[in-house]
């Protein structure tokens, strides 16, 4: 057991947190004590409960309870957690940035492929996928390591370099830097039309392998280092609901 400012002092360090704003730090201060951690992708009302019902003092997020994503339930699942006792940390684009445990670096990790380069401002990251092999056999590698089935959209390019950006990360902008670093696949969670529009139109093929098993490996890698760091118990919090919300369909 630690105390709570001990634990978020470590998450500020470690993020390299300047300022709290809404979507990045100690968003709700609970129970002064920290016995143990819980870690998940999205603040849903299933994870709060869960949180809760595991005995977790601290809930780690990716994703805030944005207004534009929450609408009139960020107070709903703020008065949730009070009521719960748990204190609330989140971290979305410190995370997605961070060199050792960003989304998109530790997606590649996950998939054994080597990094080459960061690339838009550190959200994403160029890597070397196996030699051998074709798209499909890639995209079934990817799905394998998360657990997903990926969407998959083949332009005939070659398939290395890959260009990783986790969640909602094919946005032709973000494509666009990629494709001038030489990347030939793109691969996130999700993409809207334009970003498979953008990928038919400039040749390069894009694997979606869903948005929220795209950055649960980040939930679990940060979640390791505040074990390993503070001696606290810890547990990440799946939710299958989010899994199946997160699915894709190519057609």
């Amino acid at each position: 057991m630690i105390p709570l400012h001990q634990t978020v002092a470590f998450l500020d360090s470690f993020l390299d947190v300047k300022t709290h704003g809404e979507d990045t730090g100690l968003v709700i201060s609970g129970r002064p004590e920290v016995r143990k951690v819980g870690a998940a992708v999205d603040l849903s009302m299933y994870v709060i409960d869960r949180a809760a019902a595991l005995g977790c003092d601290l809930l780690f997020t990716h994703h805030a309870a944005w207004r534009s994503t929450d609408a009139d339930l960020v107070d709903v699942k703020h008065k949730l957690m009070r009521s719960r006792g748990l204190s609330l940390y989140t971290s979305h684009d410190p995370l997605d940035k961070h060199p050792e445990a960003g989304t998109a670096v530790v997606l590649a990790q996950t998939l054994g492929w080597r990094i080459r380069s960061a690339f838009c401002d550190g959200m994403g990251v160029l890597a070397e996928s196996p030699a051998s092999g074709t798209l499909t056999e890639v995209a079934e590698h990817v799905g394998e390591k998360l657990g997903v089935a990926p969407c998959l959209f083949d332009s005939g390019a070659a398939i290395s370099p890959v260009a990783i950006i986790a969640g909602y990360g094919a946005r032709p902008e973000w494509m666009a830097e990629a494709k001038l670093g030489g990347a030939m696949t793109f691969l996130s969670g999700e993409a809207i039309y334009f970003g498979k529009l953008y990928a038919r139109e400039s040749g390069m093929n894009l694997i979606l392998a869903g948005h929220y098993e795209t950055e649960l490996p980040a939930a679990r890698a940060i979640l390791e280092r505040i074990g390993a760091a503070l001696e606290v118990e810890t547990e990440l919090i799946g939710d299958d609901s989010s899994h199946a919300l997160s699915q894709c369909h190519p057609r």
